[in-house]
C-alpha cells in the first residue's frame, strides 16, 4: 500500500485583480500552507484576470515546485487562458502531476476550497 495523496482545489470567482487579489492570495497561502501534494486552482469562475491575479498564480506554483509538490490551473475561460499564455505561465504548470482524482475533482460542483486525501494502495 502507498503513502497517501493530498490535495486541494481552490475556486476562485468573478475577477482577480488589485481590487479582489488580496483573498485570493490569502486562500492560496492558506493552501499551500497546508503542504498538498498537489494544489488545483480551477478558474472556471474566474471572470477576468489581471497581473496581480497572475503574480498570485506564480507564487503558488512556486511554493509547491519549490518543496517538489504539483501544482495545476484548470478549466480557465478563453480571456483568463490568454492572460495566463501571454506571461508563460501555461508553459509551467503541471497537470501531469496531479492526481487523476483531484482534476475530476476541480472539474466538479463543491465549495471554495476541497481537500482530498487519496490512498493509491
Amino acid at each position: 500500500m502507498g503513502a497517501d495523496i493530498s490535495g486541494i482545489v481552490l475556486r476562485p470567482s468573478g475577477d482577480l485583480d488589485l481590487a479582489t487579489v488580496e483573498a485570493f492570495r490569502d486562500s492560496v497561502q492558506a493552501a499551500v500552507a497546508e503542504e498538498p501534494d498537489a494544489l488545483v486552482i480551477d478558474l472556471t469562475g474566474v471572470d477576468f484576470l489581471d497581473s496581480s491575479g497572475l503574480a498570485v498564480l506564480a507564487l503558488a506554483l512556486r511554493a509547491q515546485r519549490g518543496r517538489g509538490a504539483a501544482c495545476a490551473v484548470v478549466n480557465p475561460r478563453s480571456i483568463v487562458r490568454r492572460a495566463i499564455e501571454l506571461v508563460g505561465l501555461d508553459m509551467l504548470f503541471d497537470v501531469a502531476g496531479v492526481p487523476p482524482e483531484l482534476l475530476v475533482a476541480a472539474g466538479g460542483p463543491g465549495s471554495s476550497t476541497t481537500r482530498l486525501r487519496l490512498d493509491p494502495g
